[in-house]
Formats: C-alpha cells, structure tokens, sequence
C-alpha cells in the first residue's frame, strides 16, 4: 500500500481516513487524494457538518454524520452492492464517488459493453431472448458474469505481462480502469442486458457477434447510452 500520507487538520495527526480511501481507490492514492480534497472542502461540510471545527468543540457538538475517532468521516460500504458511503447526521447515505455517468465517457461505457457481450457469448449465451430474460429477470446472474467478466479480463492482463506483451505500468492503468467497471457492476449489467435486448436474434458465436456488430455499424447500431 501506498506510503504517502496526508495530515488531519482536526487532530494534527495522520489522517487515518486516507488510509480507508486508499482501499476504496485500489491503492490510487491521486484518486484518494482527490476524494480527501473533497471531503475537506465547503460544500461537503455543508451536507455532512464541519467535523474539524466539530472535533475541537467537545462542549458545543452540533448534528454531524458519523465519524471516526479522529474526528473524519466514516467510510462505510455496502456489503451488496460494494459502494462506498458517508453516513449523514439523519442517516442518509452520502456516496464516495460520483455516479456512473461521471465515471465513464460514452466510450468508454461502449468499449465494456463488447466486452461483456464477447463473454456472454463465450459462455453460451442463451437459447432464446427470452430465455434470457426470464433466467435474468432479477439481475442477479448477469450481475454474476459482469463479476467474472472482471476477473477474465484481471487474468488477461496478468497473463500478458507474464508474455512481456504488457508493461507492469500499462498493466496497472488497465487492472485500475477494470476495477471501475467492478464497481458498477449493477449499471453494466443493465448495459448487457438492453445489449442483448438490442441486437433482436440468437447470437450463438462470437463470429455471430462480429457479424452483428459489422451490420450494426452499417444501419443502425448499438445505442448504448
């Protein structure tokens, strides 16, 4: 894990919230940083109160979201969806990070759409559209193969560093730019799903596919956004 650390002016100590933000960033530590930066700005102790002004005062405490001992916020994470919140002073949850729409460029949302289509059908895909949307109509399994889609991709990129096809640099960019798509997988799998809804046939081959994706692109297309 990172070495840098950053000073909590409430206490004059070592903040001991960065190093919760470190994880929640995967060791990022500009990213947690940033998301420091945020947490000791204005508007954010407009919602959540001042808790640096608030650690000094023992005798004057006014409503305050939860905190840690040192006086920070406390970082929570929701064991379902593994996203990470503060909590308010009347218990609403404050998200970590901004939405999905503010975390991936249109491009970008595209780009991992493919690839989630590409292991759909490796895996088999359905028999039927409306197979798939009866086995998923919960979500639940096709949260499940964004999860494992994750972990190909994770393999792939080790793999090719053991290949020296990949530098380890490039190959930290790509496992932290995956690690995005991980956490949003509930969003992905709404993307995966309208994909399948999208393309209107049986695709049983990843030949299927490209030939789909070929016609696509020539009338039409994918609207993934």
């Amino acid at each position: 894990m990172s070495t840098c650390k950053i000073l909590n002016d409430a206490n004059g100590k070592d903040s001991s919230l960065v190093p919760q933000l470190l994880v929640a960033f995967n060791n990022n530590f500009d990213l947690a940083k940033d998301a420091y930066d945020k947490i000791i700005s204005k508007p954010f102790m407009d919602k959540f109160g001042d808790w640096e002004a608030n650690y000094n005062k023992v005798d004057e405490q006014v409503p305050m979201g939860t905190t840690l001992p040192s006086g920070e916020p406390k970082l929570f994470k929701n064991p379902v969806t593994r996203k990470y919140y503060f909590e308010l002073a009347d218990k609403t949850r404050m998200p970590l990070k901004d939405g999905f729409r503010q975390n991936f460029s249109p491009e970008e949302v595209q780009d991992v759409t493919d690839f989630l289509l590409y292991v759909y059908v490796q895996e088999g895909g359905a028999s039927s559209l409306n197979k798939f949307q009866a086995a998923n109509k919960d979500k639940s399994s096709v949260e499940s193969l964004v999860n494992r889609a994750v972990e190909i991709y994770k393999g792939n990129v080790e793999a090719s560093v053991l290949n020296e096809q990949l530098s380890e640099a490039d190959a930290e960019i790509l496992l932290n730019n995956i690690e995005r798509v991980d956490q949003f997988s509930e969003e992905f799998a709404d993307k995966l799903i309208y994909a399948v809804k999208a393309l209107g046939e049986n695709i049983t081959s990843v030949e299927e596919l490209e030939q789909s994706k070929e016609d696509g692109e020539k009338g039409g297309g994918l609207n993934m956004i």
